[in-house]
C-alpha cells in the first residue's frame, strides 16, 4: 500500500546510490576538513549522509508510513515551511515554542534557509534523492535548530554533543553513534559533569516520542514547557557552556571567552 493517495509504490523505493568507491575520496576530504574546522556544515553533512545512507532511508520509510508524514510528503506544509514563516512566528505568544525558536535564531544569527542552501547541494550529490525524499530531507534539516530550542541544548560544543546524542536515539544515525562514542572519550567527555549530561541526553532521546512526525503546526504556538512535557522531552539540564579555544586546541567556558 502506498504512503499517500498521491504517492506511488515506486516513489518510496530506494533511489539510485553512487558507488562506495566514488563516495570514499570526498568522504576522506570531508574528514580532514572537519578536523581543521569542526563547524564546517557542508563537510559535516557529507560525512553524515555518506555513513548514514541506510538509517536515513529507514527514517524516511517510517516517516512515509505515518499519517502525519504522509500528508507532508503529499504537499502539506512541512516544518521548513512553518519555520521560515517569520511573520507567523513573530505573532506567537512570548514563551511559546515558535517564538522561542525565532528568538534563538535571531540571537545566533542563523537561518533555516542558509542551512538549506549549504546542505542541499551535498544531499543532491551524495543521496541523489527523488522529489519525495527531497521534501523529507528539507523537513528533517529544519528540525535541527528547533530541537536545539526544544531540548534546551545550546550551540556550544557541549550543547551540540548532547543534541547529537539525543538525535542518535531518535534517528538511529550511525554517524551520530560514532560521534557519541568519541565524545565520551574526547576532551568534552572529561569536562565536569559531562558523562552525566551525555547519559541524560541518551535517556531523553530514547524516552521522547518520535519527533519527525510531531504536530508542529499545533505545538509551535503553545508554551514551550507544555510542549516539552507533551513530547516527553523533559526539562532541559543546567550546564556550563564550553567553546573551543581560539587556538583550536582545548575547550574553555563560554564566560571566559566573553
Amino acid at each position: 500500500m502506498s504512503a499517500t493517495g498521491s504517492t506511488s509504490n515506486s516513489s518510496i523505493a530506494p533511489p539510485h546510490r553512487e558507488s562506495r568507491r566514488r563516495a570514499l575520496f570526498p568522504l576522506i576530504r570531508s574528514f580532514f576538513a572537519i578536523a581543521r574546522d569542526p563547524n564546517n556544515t557542508s563537510h559535516g553533512a557529507r560525512v553524515v549522509m555518506t555513513i548514514d545512507r541506510q538509517p536515513i532511508e529507514q527514517c524516511f520509510q517510517r516517516f512515509a508510513k505515518d499519517p502525519a508524514g504522509a500528508r507532508i510528503l503529499a504537499g502539506a506544509p512541512s516544518l521548513y515551511d512553518r519555520l521560515t514563516d517569520r511573520e507567523s512566528l513573530e505573532a506567537m505568544p512570548e514563551g511559546s515554542l515558535g517564538r522561542s525558536y525565532l528568538d534563538f535564531m535571531r540571537a545566533e544569527g542563523i537561518s533555516t534557509e542558509e542551512l538549506d542552501r549549504v546542505v542541499a547541494p551535498v544531499e543532491a550529490e551524495v543521496l541523489q534523492p527523488d522529489a519525495v525524499r527531497r521534501r523529507f530531507h528539507r523537513h528533517m534539516r529544519a528540525s535541527h535548530d528547533l530541537w536545539h530550542v526544544l531540548t534546551g541544548y545550546h550551540r556550544d560544543v557541549l550543547g551540540e554533543l548532547q543534541l547529537i546524542i539525543f538525535s542518535r536515539e531518535q534517528t538511529h544515525s550511525r554517524a551520530f553513534g560514532w560521534l557519541s562514542r568519541l565524545a565520551r572519550v574526547g576532551p568534552a567527555g572529561r569536562l565536569p559533569g559531562a558523562r552525566e549530561l551525555f547519559e541524560l541526553a541518551t535517556r531523553r532521546g530514547r524516552d521522547a516520542r518520535w519527533l519527525p512526525t510531531a504536530p508542529w503546526e499545533t505545538l509551535l504556538p503553545r508554551p514551550i514547557d507544555e510542549v516539552r512535557c507533551e513530547l516527553g522531552v523533559g526539562e532541559p539540564p543546567s550546564y556550563t557552556r564550553y567553546n573551543r579555544r581560539p587556538s583550536g586546541f582545548g575547550l574553555m567556558p563560554e564566560e571566559e571567552a566573553a
